[in-house]
C-alpha cells in the first residue's frame, strides 16, 4: 500500500503566497499578443483611434510587467494586486484586438479570437480566491470608477 503525503492548508497557503505572480506573466504575454493585433490593424487602417488604444494599452503593460518583474521585494498584497493588473491588461489588450478586427476575429483561426480565449484561459489558470477576489475587485473599478 502506498501512503501519500498530503500539504497541510498552512502549507498550500504559503505556496499561493509565494507563487502569486507564476501565472501572471502568461497572462503579459498574452496581452502582448493583443497590442500585436492591434498594431498590425492599425498598420492597415490607419485609424487613430487604434494607434492611441495601442499606445495607452501599451503605456500600462509596459508599467505592469516592470512592476511584476522587480517584486521580489514587494508584499503579497502589491503582488496579487499585480497579478490582477496582467490578467486584467490580457482582456483588455484581447477585447481591443476582437474589436480593431472586426467580424473577422470570429473566424476560429483568427489571431485576435485565439488571443480572446487564451485570455479567458489565463483569468483563471492557477486562480485561488484572493487571486479571484482580486481580478473582480479589479473588474468592478475600471478606469478608476466603481460601476453602480
Amino acid at each position: 500500500m502506498v501512503y501519500w503525503i498530503l500539504p497541510t492548508a498552512a502549507a498550500i497557503e504559503a505556496s499561493d503566497q509565494k507563487n502569486v505572480l507564476h501565472d501572471g506573466f502568461p497572462a503579459l504575454g498574452c496581452a502582448w499578443g493583443g497590442l500585436d493585433v492591434i498594431f498590425g490593424v492599425y498598420r492597415q487602417k490607419r485609424l487613430e483611434s487604434l494607434k492611441n488604444a495601442h499606445q495607452q494599452l501599451e503605456k500600462a503593460l509596459l508599467s505592469c510587467q516592470e512592476k511584476m518583474l522587480n517584486s521580489h521585494q514587494a508584499s503579497f498584497a502589491d503582488k496579487l494586486h499585480w497579478r490582477g493588473r496582467a490578467i486584467n491588461l490580457a482582456l483588455q489588450c484581447a477585447q481591443g484586438a476582437v474589436i480593431a478586427s472586426g467580424g473577422a476575429a470570429n473566424i476560429i483561426d483568427h489571431p485576435a479570437g485565439r488571443v480572446y480565449r487564451e485570455a479567458l484561459q489565463f483569468s483563471v489558470s492557477g486562480q485561488t480566491g484572493a487571486v479571484m477576489e482580486n481580478s473582480l475587485g479589479q473588474l468592478l473599478w475600471l478606469g478608476g470608477q466603481c460601476y453602480d
